[in-house]
């Protein structure tokens, strides 16, 4: 048995030169494309941005909401001891400097951290 060429081996190649090859097309985005791809990048970054500075802005908010509720905790139950007895017209306090010292640095720990 021979094994001659026939048009089982044909693959559908030729040989060419360099010259002879058709050019490849070049696709050429117009300013008009390219201004609607930037224009679209720019409202999606804005997006991003306005979601970002809403995350941040409720957790801040949270934070400082935390703080004065940790400072009214401080605060009311001096407020609420001076408020009892309202028919004495005297507060008898003796020692209350480091009393009020103790809770000035409770509250400046709060609010300064």
């Amino acid at each position: 048995m021979s094994t001659l060429p026939n048009d089982d081996y044909d693959f559908g190649f030729s040989f060419a030169d360099e010259e002879t090859l058709p050019s490849a097309p070049v696709k050429n985005n117009s300013n008009d494309e390219i201004a609607v791809l930037q224009a679209k990048i720019d409202s999606l970054l804005d997006s991003q941005e306005k979601v970002i500075q809403s995350a941040m802005s409720a957790a801040i908010e949270e934070k400082y909401k935390s703080k004065l509720r940790e400072v009214e905790g401080l605060i009311m139950p001096l407020l609420l001891n001076l408020k009892k007895n309202p028919d004495k017209a005297y507060i008898n306090w003796p020692n209350r400097v480091p009393v009020i010292d103790k809770q000035i640095e409770k509250i400046t720990a709060v609010t300064r951290s």
